[in-house]
């Protein structure tokens, strides 16, 4: 069954969430918060749940670009725990994005992306993050399309937390094939085709 009040790609294969309006069901958070600094976003957000977002009843594709920026509150690049954000695709991981590697912040895994820091900031209330953008790019075909984000490491206890927003997902679509005809077409008979008795 497909949610009515479900989000979908649009005419020219574009799906967005910023959070701003009335979020679709695929892309419900546990809690939202808003703020000058960084508009109203999907999050805070710890180790459980995980967050998921999804799409169903998906036009022809064959891979999908996938952009969202994150926001990580807290210490999460300075403290002495590691902690990492799994991102996982029907059910599968396509890979990590560290923040506590030699290089710095990345992703890696079997799918294509990159994560590349955007700024800093500070919110109202005095709390220090980073806001970071994940681009993927998905080999994909199928009419659903279900994303995980599974953190490790984002906890009360630790002062780290983490956020989503700007949700923007391409569809990128193979060209139709094109043959160059003259009429009148003739269609000779070909017999591997005919019906044997």
């Amino acid at each position: 069954l497909v949610d009515p009040n479900a989000h979908g790609f649009d005419g020219s294969g574009v799906l967005a969430e910023d959070f701003e309006g009335t979020v679709g069901p695929n892309f419900a958070s546990p809690r939202y918060s808003q703020d000058a600094s960084t508009t109203r976003l999907a999050g805070p957000l710890l180790d459980t749940p995980a967050y998921r977002m999804y799409a169903r009843e998906i036009q022809r594709h064959d891979a999908i670009n996938v952009q969202m920026d994150l926001l990580t509150y807290g210490p999460v690049a300075s403290d002495t725990v590691s902690q990492t954000i799994a991102v996982e695709v029907g059910g599968e991981s396509v890979g990590t994005i560290g923040f506590d590697g030699v290089n710095g912040p990345e992703f890696t895994g079997s799918a294509e992306g990159t994560l590349v820091g955007v700024g800093d900031g500070q919110t109202a209330s005095g709390n220090q993050f980073t806001r970071y953008r994940l681009n993927l790019r998905l080999v994909h075909a199928s009419s659903a399309l279900d994303i995980e984000l599974v953190p490790t490491n984002f906890k009360g206890l630790l002062n780290t937390s983490f956020a989503v927003d700007d949700i923007v997902m391409t569809l990128d679509t193979p060209q139709a094939d094109v043959f160059n005809i003259s009429l009148p077409v003739e269609i000779p008979d070909d017999p591997a085709l005919q019906e044997t008795g």
